[in-house]
């Protein structure tokens, strides 16, 4: 699906994959998946880790091994 439409399933998903799509942002739309528990983003092209996983309240696991990271915040 497309992550602008809206979806009703989008808030029971828990854990996302995204390793190794050569991603270097997250979009807002993002922010449906509010009850993300688990998101890899790992292997991407990530310089510093997205401020948007900080509005995720029940994130325990966030991977961003294999990015480019030069700033933490």
């Amino acid at each position: 699906p497309n992550l602008a439409s809206p979806t009703p399933f989008f808030p029971r998903i828990q854990s996302i994959n995204l390793a190794h799509n050569n991603l270097s942002t997250l979009p807002l739309s993002f922010l449906k998946f509010s009850n993300l528990k688990m998101l890899n983003l790992s292997g991407n092209q990530f310089t510093e880790v997205p401020l948007i996983v900080r509005l995720f309240p029940f994130l325990t696991m966030l991977s961003l091994s294999g990015n480019q990271l030069i700033s933490y915040p």
